[in-house]
């Protein structure tokens, strides 16, 4: 089963929204937090106008202080919306790769699923099929019943089971290469979103630490502060870029697991199918052959095609 690529922008947009959603969320949620007054302000403000007279002088004279060093306390991130906007402009291309990931994780999820390779259905319906001459209506209904990828390479192998070993071995061939390359579909994009990503990080990592260095060349060492939104940028930058790459490349790992495992179940079963009910005539030119030649049509693209 296949995902239009409609569907998979249309994920990608959602995701999208999802995230821009939590974010402001989130923000409305702090803004409230910091608008709300605690529980008997109410009845305290008539009694405390000196009180909070000079809590407004302390909090102007600290807010003078901060503007001479260039930061105030409202600066400091809160949300995760505000962590994302830390890190500058680098985190929309990692942003960016985070909602690719997710989309293309969704819709091999769906592409994969053992329904639509190898249906436990199929496996009993044909291993159930008794040895001799293959009865092609039979396979035909059963593949048909089971529409998946082991039902089109056994297909392909029964339609030519009676033919020589060279002939049985180019139709698996060609059905398995078709397949392998379905299944291995986006496949790429996990790799290279898992090498992608960190670079970006590294590279968020030396523009922060230029900027930071940039503030002490002009406003010197006398505080901290000056170094801080450059280093903060860094590493805010270095984090997001493993947080994106570290799931990619374990998805990379995965899928590929996945896929060759499907690819080692539908060569046991052709080779089975092929051993049990190739004709004796045809079994001269070697029905281990036979099963050597399937073995080799399916596993040989997996190398060939691997991402």
């Amino acid at each position: 089963m296949h995902i239009s690529q409609r569907t998979i922008w249309t994920l990608t947009l959602l995701t999208a929204l999802a995230a821009f959603s939590a974010g402001a969320f989130d923000d409305l949620r702090r803004v409230n937090a910091q608008n709300d007054p605690p529980a008997g302000e109410g009845s305290s403000n008539a009694t405390s106008g000196e009180t909070k007279t000079e809590a407004a002088t302390e909090s102007e004279k600290q807010g003078t202080d901060n503007q001479g060093a260039g930061a105030t306390p409202n600066e400091h991130p809160e949300s995760y919306l505000d962590f994302a906007m830390a890190g500058g402009y680098l985190m929309i291309p990692l942003g960016v790769a985070s909602l690719l990931w997710l989309t293309f994780l969704v819709e091999r999820l769906v592409g994969l699923r053992r329904s639509g390779i190898l249906p436990g259905n199929l496996v009993r319906s044909v291993n159930g099929l008794p040895a001799g001459p293959v009865d092609m209506s039979q396979v035909e209904s059963i593949c048909n019943a089971n529409r998946s990828s082991a039902g089109r390479v056994l297909y392909a192998a029964a339609t030519h089971i009676d033919q020589t070993r060279h002939e049985i071995e180019d139709a698996v061939n060609n059905a398995a290469q078709r397949e392998i390359h379905s299944m291995k579909r986006y496949l790429r994009l996990f790799a290279i979103i898992a090498a992608v990503a960190p670079l970006l990080g590294l590279l968020g990592t030396v523009t922060g630490m230029i900027q930071a260095f940039r503030e002490v060349a002009i406003a010197g060492l006398g505080s901290g502060k000056a170094l801080a939104p450059g280093i903060y940028k860094a590493l805010v930058t270095t984090a997001t870029g493993l947080i994106v790459a570290i799931p990619a490349l374990l998805t990379h790992s995965w899928i590929q697991s996945r896929i060759d495992n499907y690819v080692h179940s539908i060569n046991t079963l052709v080779v089975d199918f092929v051993d049990k009910h190739r004709p004796a005539a045809a079994s001269g030119s070697g029905a281990s052959s036979s099963g050597g030649a399937a073995a080799t049509a399916s596993s040989a693209p997996v190398g060939a095609g691997s991402a």
